[in-house]
């Protein structure tokens, strides 16, 4: 199986390939997007592919939004 491994997966954090791939599939607008992240490499990748980030360690995402200004 180790002839499978790829050395430095391009999908894998803190890799940006899948949110790459993801803005040229998709009509995604990356200067008004967000990601919200549980990890580092999290937000590391959402900075390589040159979208805004947040690291969300509470308890109730909504609560969180609301206290960083991202929901209506």
């Amino acid at each position: 199986m180790d002839e499978y491994r790829h050395p430095d997966p391009p999908d894998r954090k803190p890799n940006p390939g899948m949110l790459l791939r993801a803005m040229e599939d998709f009509p995604i607008d990356r200067e008004r997007s967000l990601m919200i992240g549980d990890k580092p490499s999290d937000l590391e990748a959402a900075e390589r592919a040159g979208v805004r980030a947040v690291l969300f360690e509470e308890a109730n995402l909504r609560d969180f939004l609301n206290k960083e200004g991202l929901l209506p």
